[in-house]
């Protein structure tokens, strides 16, 4: 997911991708001990699911139906906002999406050192949350979530007049002490540019809190990402669906109440990662991001069930064949909506210059492509995946070829391919920061980081040829000599960024201390 922060390279390379984008739609340690699974995980998550669709159905079933769940809120109104599951890092459903694909890898008896790598990092810990305000006939609840890390209230919350604001920001918008009602527009990947600035920009001239929303279909609340490098604000914010929204806007200048009653907390997430070793120690890196705000349909759950699929396959050579070429690492991030960078957090571990590449499984990788009709959110008919999918990776030949192998002819169009150096979208920019070899396939959905990013949002017949599609990539790596890959790159190498700068979360059982960096 992108991100909107201070003005780096890495930032300017993300804003190139947003703005590529806009135009692109206009055309169409220790082995951790592992957790028994989570009372009432379904038993399709219970390992050894082979079914790539069943895999995926599996981790939505985690989301879905897991009793662990703790996030009703009190005080939050008995609608559709009250109680939004999601796998969010730190929560009860970020650690089962986890346990789960731990469990499935546990079912792979070639996998060694399956192991959890946990880390902290800032965090809400909600007691009640809610807001009212009066729309024309006395004060009703209206249907909200919060803003991680935008700032909080007391338990009895702020209450002030709403005020309207434009984007971008005058200089001084005329919010002071007022409750500022903030419309974003997402551009790609379920992120808005500039929402950082904006908000910092409206707390600074005054405003007491913010109502917020994004464009996402009919009513739906759209959960928006916030990156714990920045400090904790002081401006409580909470997100409504743009219904909800508009008609606040309309009671412009009456008053309302917002409650964010939460606690900073320093919470913890977990990297699970699972190694078949090879004939050489040096190693491909396969990952996916696990946790997202909301339901994780579309966005998460293909790259979790391939990640398992392409394991299972993985180990079938190896008791076909003996061991692989090279040590496979698999990598199922945590911290991916709070720009935790859990990919960097393991990467960083590891000796960049003995990685041979790696491979991100990206967000919407299957997702249903919509159209807009009669200012409705409409699936297109039949077998359409999302028309806003890149493949993103190094300017390097030889794993452009490899790719071509892989992908082309397969069926999964369309999708839109350019140079890393250009933008590198989400955690996979992590490895190319690092000088490694990367591949990233990723896209956008209306539905994204909603309550509504369901099975509905996934096109579960293209499932199986995008997991033979990378599979090919992944044979085609192993097969390549490692000299070749690493000669090809030298344009990829000029081009690398700054990496946030997160250190190892801890050694990684079963890769050799030399190839190893230390925490």
């Amino acid at each position: 997911m992108l991100n909107s922060r201070e003005l780096t390279p890495g930032l300017l390379r993300r804003m190139g991708w947003i703005l590529w984008a806009l135009g692109l739609a206009a055309c169409g340690g220790e082995d951790a001990g592992l957790a028994a699974p989570g009372p009432g995980t379904p038993p399709a998550g219970g390992g050894g699911t082979t079914d790539v669709a069943a895999l995926a159905r599996a981790y939505l079933d985690v989301v879905q139906l897991d009793p662990g769940f703790d996030e009703c809120w009190s005080g939050a109104p008995e609608a559709a906002g009250r109680c939004l599951r999601g796998p969010r890092s730190g929560s009860v459903l970020g650690d089962a999406v986890h346990r789960w694909i731990r469990t499935e890898w546990s079912a792979i008896p070639e996998i060694q050192h399956l192991q959890a790598q946990r880390f902290a990092f800032p965090h809400y810990r909600v007691q009640s949350m809610g807001l009212r305000a009066d729309l024309g006939s006395g004060p009703i609840a209206v249907s909200s979530f919060p803003w991680f890390g935008q700032g909080i209230t007391g338990p009895a919350g702020v209450t002030a007049p709403l005020a309207r604001v434009g984007l971008p920001l005058l200089p001084a918008p005329d919010v002071n002490g007022k409750i500022a009602l903030l419309r974003f527009t997402r551009q790609f990947n379920a992120d808005a540019a500039a929402t950082h600035e904006t908000l910092r920009a409206a707390e600074a001239a005054g405003a007491v809190a913010a109502v917020a929303t994004f464009d996402a279909p009919g009513n739906l609340i759209a959960a928006h990402n916030h990156d714990i490098r920045n400090p904790l604000g002081s401006l409580p914010t909470l997100i409504v669906g743009k219904q909800d929204f508009n008609r606040l806007a309309a009671a412009a200048g009456s008053t309302a109440t917002l409650t964010l009653n939460a606690t900073p907390v320093d919470g913890r997430v977990d990297n699970s990662i699972a190694i078949l070793p090879g004939r050489d120690p040096r190693m491909l890196v396969i990952g996916t991001p696990m946790n997202t705000w909301l339901t994780g349909g579309g966005e998460r759950a293909p790259g979790a069930a391939i990640l398992v699929t392409l394991a299972q396959q993985l180990a079938a050579r190896v008791r076909q064949s003996g061991p692989l070429p090279y040590t496979v690492v698999l990598i199922a991030t945590g911290g991916h909506e709070v720009y935790g960078y859990g990919l960097e957090r393991s990467l960083g571990c590891l000796d960049a210059d003995a990685v041979l590449a790696y491979v991100h499984l990206g967000a919407g990788l299957v997702s249903q492509a919509h159209v807009e009709l009669l200012g409705d959110t409409v699936p297109r008919p039949g077998l359409t995946q999302t028309q806003t999918r890149a493949m993103v990776m190094s300017e390097n030949p030889v794993l452009e070829a490899l790719v071509d192998d892989a992908f082309g002819g397969a069926g999964l169009g369309p999708f839109f391919r350019f140079e890393a150096g250009r933008a590198a979208p989400g955690e996979a920019e992590i490895a190319y920061n690092l000088g490694i070899p990367m591949v990233s396939l990723t896209g956008a959905n209306p539905y994204h980081h909603t309550i509504e990013d369901d099975a509905a949002q996934i096109v579960f017949e293209a499932l199986p040829a995008m997991a033979a599609a990378y599979q090919r990539l992944v044979d085609g790596l192993l097969e390549m000599p490692f000299a070749a890959l690493e000669a090809a790159n030298a344009e990829a190498d000029a081009s690398r960024g700054d990496n946030p700068g997160y250190s190892c979360a801890g050694p990684i059982a079963g890769i050799p201390p030399a190839l190893q960096r230390a925490p």
